[in-house]
This record gives structure tokens, sequence and C-alpha cells, in this order.
């Protein structure tokens, strides 16, 4: 009750009281409230100065803290008390007091953005205590730190002006004050501390460099900066996505900043993240058709990288549904053959999807098969149509995925299932090697048809001629085995034994080898003809 009353007094002003109390009760110079606050923490916090110098003079102590480790100082700034800050400072509080959380004063004033008359005091602390400019809350911030968090420009400037201050000094997450600044966007305060040499292309506990931020929260004025200064450090992956800059910015929809890494830093476009996906997966991952259409105007873009779920772009956007970006990819060449993981192509994910969206530029082919198909105009975004459309683009309706299922195995209605096998029946490829018999012999794990089996039997494939992927077994072949005078046979005039060897391996009679330029099987040009001599 005593305590309370007291309290009252000091908040009151009446110092006649106060004096009276003291020098009747000198030894409760220092007593606390409930919550620890001792008579001097309260003058402060009214900012009364006479009662301050009474207090110290009647030996208060000044760096006793309350139940949060405040000291009377901090209740001076956190009151805005310019002259009670100064006062205390000068008869020799600790300015770098920190409280439980490692907050110091000047960790309280500069969050404060009008508060530079009492930033003012602090800064120009002279006598017992140094200010420590770099000092550490339990989070590992530095003011210089939550000035930038809260962009707070004119107390950065005067802060930057202080000798000692590290501006690359990591938090506990490893965030620079330039992260900081990056992150909220703060474009002025950038420019500021790299002025100040703050360095751009540090990684905190993440990956996370400046870069990465202002890239993420699309910050275009500050992804031009950070590009401007020495190795921004532009194909970097995070630690958690493995995310570059450049994917990041293709996630968020940021083209503007797109354009600027493209155009300023040529990144490597092919980089992928965790999960095996490169920026342009990633845009078609969240459906950015602008960023589709900047990144594939780019020359060297690889259009079908797979990621770690064996997925193409053009898989992805039709899995997706964004008829937009698959008519696009097509029209750049995407492989419209390419299969998943599962061995599904395009159309196995075509025909499960119920219906595509954004289709762009109008398609009038979709309108001539809605026509053949018997469908309505509102069907001409419907899974059999898109599909047909991939089809006439050159899928194949007849692959078998891993399953041993084609796209048509998964069409239900047999009346367009069967109008679908009239308009794109199966194809009879010629032999990629004589062009005279149907290709019938399947490689694995490829699953490329384009051998037929007489030229299977005699000459001995160790790869597919289409892919060169390393072959693992065959169908279609029965496996006839040819005795040493075929297998030795001239494959062009097929009377005399072979004694050339071409640089692709194939071989020929002298005879027939002397008039061929190219590799009549491969059909590669023919730099060196070797000539065998068999005893």
């Amino acid at each position: 009750m005593e305590v309370y009353k007291i309290t009252e007094k000091i908040k009151q002003g009446d110092i006649h009281y106060i004096k009276t109390f003291l020098k009747e009760n000198p030894d409760k110079i220092n007593q606390t409230n409930s919550w620890g606050l001792t008579y001097l923490m309260v003058a402060c916090q009214q900012g009364n100065t006479d009662l301050i110098n009474l207090l110290i003079d009647a030996g208060a102590e000044l760096d006793m803290s309350d139940k949060g480790g405040n000291a009377a100082l901090h209740y001076a700034v956190t009151n805005h008390q310019r002259d009670a800050v100064a006062l205390m400072i000068s008869r020799r509080a600790n300015v770098n007091s920190q409280n439980f959380r490692g907050n110091s004063p000047l960790h309280r004033v500069v969050k404060e953005k009008d508060w530079k008359d009492v930033l003012e005091v602090i800064l120009n602390t002279r006598g017992k205590y140094i200010l420590q400019i770099n000092l550490q809350n339990s989070n590992g911030d530095t003011p210089l730190h939550l000035a930038c968090h809260w962009g707070h420009i004119d107390i950065i400037h005067q802060l930057l002006q202080q000798s000692y201050i590290d501006v690359n000094m990591m938090d506990n997450k490893g965030d620079t004050p330039l992260h900081l600044a990056c992150r909220g966007g703060q474009t002025d305060i950038v420019y500021l501390l790299l002025q100040c040499n703050s360095v751009a292309n540090v990684g905190n506990i993440n990956g996370y460099t400046p870069l990465h931020w202002a890239c993420r929260g699309g910050h275009t004025d500050i992804v031009h900066l950070l590009l401007q200064m020495p190795d921004p450090a532009v194909n970097v992956g995070d630690i958690k996505y493995g995310y570059t800059p450049l994917h990041w910015a293709c996630l968020g929809g940021h083209t503007d900043i797109v354009h600027l890494l493209l155009l300023l830093s040529k990144p490597d476009v092919h980089v992928v993240d965790n999960a095996g996906n490169t920026p342009l997966h990633v845009a078609v991952l969240w459906q950015r058709y602008d960023i589709l259409t900047l990144m594939l105007s780019q020359d060297s873009v690889k259009l079908d990288l797979k990621n770690r779920n064996k997925m193409t772009p053009l898989l992805l956007a039709v899995s997706g549904g964004h008829l937009g970006m698959i008519h696009k990819l097509i029209s750049k060449r995407a492989s419209i053959n390419a299969v998943d993981g599962g061995g599904n192509n395009c159309l196995h994910l075509a025909v499960e999807k119920k219906v595509f969206h954004s289709e762009g530029e109008h398609l009038g082919i979709l309108d001539e098969f809605c026509l053949k198909l018997s469908l309505s105009k509102k069907d001409r975004l419907s899974a059999t149509v898109v599909a047909s459309y991939l089809a006439y683009q050159g899928a194949n309706f007849y692959h078998k995925n891993s399953e041993n299922v084609t796209p048509l195995d998964l069409i239900k209605s047999l009346h367009l299932k069967e109008q679908i096998k009239a308009f794109f029946p199966p194809q009879q490829l010629p032999c990629l090697l004589c062009e005279d018999k149907e290709a019938t012999v399947t490689f694995y794990p490829c699953e490329h048809t384009v051998i037929c089996e007489e030229c299977c039997s005699k000459i001995k494939r160790k790869t597919c001629p289409q892919c060169r992927q390393p072959v693992t077994s065959k169908s279609g072949f029965e496996g006839s085995q040819v005795d040493d005078q075929t297998t030795c046979t001239c494959t062009i005039c097929m009377e005399r034994r072979w004694n050339m060897v071409f640089e692709c391996g194939h071989t020929a009679c002298k005879e027939c080898g002397e008039r061929l330029h190219k590799c009549h099987l491969c059909r590669k040009q023919i730099e060196r003809k070797i000539i065998i001599i068999k005893h």
C-alpha cells in the first residue's frame, strides 16, 4: 500500500512529499511495486527531471531492472522523455543495458519514426559507458536491423554515420539489414546500404540472398539495384526449395523482374530446384502465361527437360489444363510425344481432364473437331476436343503407358472412341534403316518403334537409333539367329562381305560404300571411310 501511495505522488509530481518520505525512510529508496518498478523508473516514465535528480541523489540504483529486465533508462526512452534520457545518461546510467529480450534503449528508440531527438541524445553518449552501436538482442537484431525492418530511413541515415556501424551483421536467421530492406521493399534504404558496402550476395540460414527476397516480393527497383552489384548470385538456389531468384520471380508472376534478370544478368535458365523444376516448369505450374511467353523468347531455353516426376513443361501444361500454354509450347516445338514417369504421354493426361481453360488466341481447329465429333461449341474446351487437337499435332492415341494402357482405353464413350479411331488411325511408320518395311521392333526403356524385324536381326543395336539411349530389351522381335555369313554381308547389295566401316559404326562393302556420301542406315554425313582387311 505504501509503495502504491508513493508511486502516485511521483506521478503527481509532489516533490515535497517525496523529499519528506526519503528523509524519513532512506532505506526504502529502491522499493518496487508488484511489476518490479522502482520509484526512479516511475519518475523516468513521467519525465520529471527534478524528481529523477532527487531520487538519484538519495541513492536510487540507476540500472536496477524490473521483472522484464527493463532499467529506468528504458522507461525514459519508451515514454519519449528526451530530457529524462539525457539526464539519466549524464548521471551515468548504462546506455547499453539490455532487458530480458536483449533490447537496449537504442533498440527501443529506432522503432519510432519521429523520435530523432531521443536518438540524437543516445548516439551522442559520452562518459562512463561507450555506446555499443552493434549490440544484438535475443533475435540477433542490431538497432540497424530494426530500423530497416520498420523502414525508418531518417533513423538509418543517423545510424550509418556512426563510426563503428557494421552493416553486414547477421541476426539469428542469418539476415543482414540488407535482407530485411529487400524483403520489405524499401528501395531507398537498399540504395543507402549498398552505398555503405553492404554485401549483396550473402545467404541467410535458409540460403536466401537479398536478391531472392527482392524477386520473391516483386520489388523491381530493388532487383535493378542489386543486379548492378558485383556477382549478385543469380544462379544460387535457396535451401528449402532450391529456387533461384528467377524461380521466385516466375512463381510470383513478376514479369518485369523476369525480364530484368534475363536482360541484365543472363541467368542459367536450366538450373533446377529441389523437385527438378526449371524456371520454365515453375512458370507452367503456377500458370504464368506472360512469363512463359517471355521465357520462350530466349533462344537457348530447352523445352523438354524433365523434373523428378519426369514431367516436361508441356506435360505440366496439359495436366494443369492451360490450353494457351499448351499451344504456345507446341508452337515452339516442344516434344508432343514426351512421356512421364508412368509412361503417360500428353493424351493420357488430356483425356482425364474434364475441361481446359485459358485458350488465349482463338484456335479454329477446336471448332472443326467439335463439328467432326458432333459436339456443341460449348464443348470446344472439353478433354476429347483438346486431345484431338493434340493428336492433330502428332500425339499418339495408341501409345501404351507402363500399365499397357493407351489414351483410347481411358475414353469411356464408345461412340467417341470409334470416331477418334476413324480420325486418327494407327500410324504405320517405315523402318528407319531400310525405309522399306514397317517398323515393328520396340526398344526399351525409350519405347521407340523405329526398325523392322529384318534389320533388327541383321544389325545388333546396343542403342536406339532414334534417341541413342541404351537398349535394355526389345519387343516385336523373335530373336532369330543369323549365321556368320549373313552377319558379315553388306547390307546394301546383300551379296559381298562388308569391308568398309564408317565413323558412325555402320558397314558396307567397298564397292557400295564408295558411292555413298551419307550413311545408308543412320543418314549421318560420312567423313571417313575405313577399309578393313580380313584374313
